[in-house]
């Protein structure tokens, strides 16, 4: 134990994911070689690594900024209000990344995430 502890302060998730994949697949063949099933039952033993969550920037919007957007797009533009402040709303609570998920995101998506139960959105990938 005192060797994983040391192992898991000193490197990576990548090296760590490595080094647990590759002794797993060690202890499988030692236990075939070996006709012994106790190295097959070793491999439960070692932790698979966990990735550290990605670290959050600050917020930098803040409640009266979205406030503020949505009172100038109201005044200012003329036609599709709504769809604009629905945009702005839906970023802003869910934390959705503009380019790269809410541009995915269809009309029929978001119609079958809200006839669910619980309402949940599945984010396209890729």
């Amino acid at each position: 134990m005192e060797f994983q502890n040391w192992y898991k302060a000193k490197y990576g998730f990548e090296v760590q994911a490595k080094y647990h994949s590759n002794l797993r697949n060690f202890l499988e063949w030692f236990s075939k070689k070996t006709g012994n099933p106790i190295f097959r039952d070793l491999r439960d033993v070692f932790e698979h690594p966990k990735k550290n969550s990605k670290k959050l920037n600050p917020i930098l919007i803040r409640e009266p900024d979205i406030h503020n957007l949505i009172k100038a797009i109201w005044k200012k533009d003329p036609s599709p209000k709504l769809e604009h402040i629905s945009g702005i709303l839906f970023a802003s609570y869910t934390g959705q990344r503009p380019a790269s998920t809410i541009a995915k995101i269809t009309v029929d998506e978001l119609r079958k995430a809200i006839s669910r139960d619980p309402p949940v959105l599945w984010i396209p990938e890729g």
